[in-house]
């Protein structure tokens, strides 16, 4: 959250304490408010994970993947900025996430919880063709088989896998991970956030050929 501006911290005046008790006690031009100020400084010990850059080469065997990506105009998507201000991240999450009691549901979390979304339309674009995915006892789809996705979808098993992860395989014991920081900091820098010159962390990790040959299986 950085240091904070002098205009933010209490002043003295003349006129008196009344002005001073009108002073919100958090920094209203980066916190909505003092129940996020709260959850921010609760945010300070978790893990932020960095997405990776996507560098495919349109000549080799994974170039599929390359034009699924332009097809669906995702470069901005895949190519995020990679100076990282931690602060902005934990920030844009103190904002984002809601509040601790309030219980009200975002759209999207409300929606996988009725399961209100279109399978056939999920497979299609996540697995090979002539594969399916797994039903119960009813007939009800339960799950994809990592064997039966595509390359994109792979590459997307295993970085969801590796974030929810990554607190046990980096010796903490943080509640959860602060993903896609690289994301936010485009989102932030879109809307015309002011990021300042500090570079906590960049974007290394990096998906291309070798990425999908180790980590990918080609079974199509």
């Amino acid at each position: 959250m950085g240091p904070r501006a002098l205009s933010s911290k209490r002043e003295r005046s003349s006129d008196g304490p009344s002005s001073q008790q009108s002073t919100p006690a958090f920094d209203q031009a980066k916190i909505l408010g003092a129940e996020q100020e709260s959850q921010y400084a609760e945010l300070a010990s978790r893990n932020i994970w960095s997405e990776r850059m996507f560098d495919i080469n349109p000549q080799w065997d994974y170039r599929g993947c390359l034009t699924l990506i332009e097809g669906k105009n995702w470069h901005k998507l895949l190519t995020p900025p990679t100076d990282l201000d931690y602060e902005i991240v934990r920030e844009f999450y103190s904002n984002a996430l809601p509040i601790k009691g309030e219980g009200e549901e975002c759209a999207y979390y409300k929606r996988v919880g009725r399961a209100d979304w279109n399978i056939e339309l999920i497979k299609e674009a996540l697995i090979f063709t002539r594969r399916s995915y797994v039903v119960n006892a009813l007939g009800v789809p339960v799950k994809f088989l990592r064997k039966d996705m595509n390359m994109n979808a792979q590459v997307i098993y295993n970085e969801i896998g590796m974030i929810s992860s990554s607190d046990d395989r980096l010796g903490t014991r943080t509640l959860a991970t602060l993903a896609f920081p690289g994301l936010i900091m485009g989102l932030c820098m879109h809307v015309g956030v002011a990021i300042p010159s500090v570079v906590h962390g960049t974007i290394e990790g990096v998906v291309n050929d070798r990425y999908f040959l180790k980590h990918c299986a080609l079974r199509e």
